[in-house]
């Protein structure tokens, strides 16, 4: 659903095409800052049995914590006091719903239950931040 790199990558010969990052997920990367925006795929979005299987408030739940999980480079510190509050719900509904965003795969939790990333979103953000590092140092 945010997986922009493959569209980014098609005509790109094996060896141009971005690396996975998907295995440095859960780490904290040098220079890491907040970008000024993502990327959607609708297709994909539509597409997604993870994101279907949900309700259409769980929908749209997910897609405003999709906002704040930008916001704080695609990881989240897992406080749920703070994180019902930033989606104005209350801490049993955003524990029922991080419940519900893990067990469908939307969510991912760090091994140490510290942090929450959108594992799709997380590596647009870590490739994202290196073409744009990338570019910086070319100029």
């Amino acid at each position: 659903m945010f997986n922009t790199a493959g569209i980014k990558n098609y005509k790109r010969t094996k060896s141009m095409r971005l690396p996975s990052m998907a295995d440095k997920l859960f780490e904290f990367h040098p220079g890491e800052r907040t970008l000024p925006y993502f990327e959607m795929v609708p297709e994909q979005i539509l597409a997604d049995e993870r994101y279907l299987s949900l309700s259409r408030q769980d929908q749209g739940d997910f897609l405003r914590l999709v906002i704040h999980l930008w916001t704080e480079r695609c990881r989240l510190v897992r406080h749920p006091g703070i994180i019902s509050e930033n989606l104005g719900m209350s801490l049993a509904e955003w524990e029922a719903l991080e419940a519900r965003l893990v067990a469908a795969g939307l969510l991912q939790i760090s091994a140490n239950q510290h942090y929450i990333i959108q594992p799709e979103l997380r590596e647009q953000y870590l490739q994202t931040l290196t073409a744009n590092n990338n570019k910086r140092r070319a100029v």
